[in-house]
């Protein structure tokens, strides 16, 4: 509960920015963090870390979703990308914690580790089309 409410200095420092680096530069500073402080999570060996790495995480998640949705209603004032986004997000959600045993099983705590990075870069790659396809269709 504590780190829900602590996260929320992520949404506060977004909503302070606002729009002056545009929204792709911070959602891909607050994926690159949600992907360091969870691959953080799975090697941390002291309550104390862990902790800490958890309130971080927690607040790079409310930075980076802001500025996520922002770009999914630029892209479609309909809200079918913001949808679609959902589902996919949930869609990888659910098999989550399957997905995470059987990595552990496999490679122990240093393949959690690999996981949220791994993760983290196919986001930025596919991010990074998709965008880069849609202003390149909003110019025509």
């Amino acid at each position: 509960g504590i780190a829900g409410f602590i996260g929320l200095i992520g949404g506060v420092i977004a909503a302070w920015l606002g729009t002056r680096y545009g929204n792709i530069r911070p959602v891909t500073i607050g994926i690159l963090l949600n992907a360091v402080f969870a691959a953080g999570l799975a090697i941390s060996n002291s309550p104390f870390l862990f902790g800490a790495l958890y309130l971080l995480w927690t607040a790079a998640y409310y930075f980076m979703l802001p500025y996520m949705m922002g770009i999914l209603a630029e892209m479609d004032d309909r809200g079918r990308w913001a949808v679609a986004v959902d589902a996919l997000w949930w869609l990888g959600a659910a098999p989550g914690a399957a997905v995470a045993g059987l990595v552990y099983q496999a490679g122990g705590y240093s393949g959690l580790f690999a996981v949220p990075l791994i993760a983290g870069f196919a986001c930025l790659v596919v991010l990074t089309q998709v965008l880069r396809k849609f202003y390149a269709n909003q110019e025509k």
